[in-house]
């Protein structure tokens, strides 16, 4: 079991030094330093409506967050792909 969480922790160091994962947070720092998308995300939280909504994905910073957002999903339902053959091919299935 130990070999199992030390190969986890490995993976997940891979993981955070993809230039995706770097990509995703460096676009949060740019969201974050928008102060009026800021201030439309907060309002949004509070009240949601669709023309806010809207305006809110017009900013670029939230165009390529959920662009490298979506790229992440992929790889990770890559893994999970995976990770299932693997469970089918050892006979672990549920």
């Amino acid at each position: 079991m130990n070999e199992l969480r030390t190969n986890i922790d490995i993976f997940i160091e891979e993981l955070n030094r993809l230039e995706t994962i770097k990509a995703l947070e460096n676009d949060i720092i740019n969201i974050k330093s928008n102060k009026e998308l800021v201030e439309k995300i907060k309002k949004y939280h509070l009240s949601p409506n669709q023309d806010l909504k809207l305006d809110i994905y017009s900013y670029k910073e939230i165009k390529d967050y959920k662009n490298k957002e979506t790229n992440l999903n992929l790889l990770i339902m890559e893994i999970n792909k995976y990770l299932n053959k693997i469970k089918k091919d050892k006979g672990c299935i549920r």
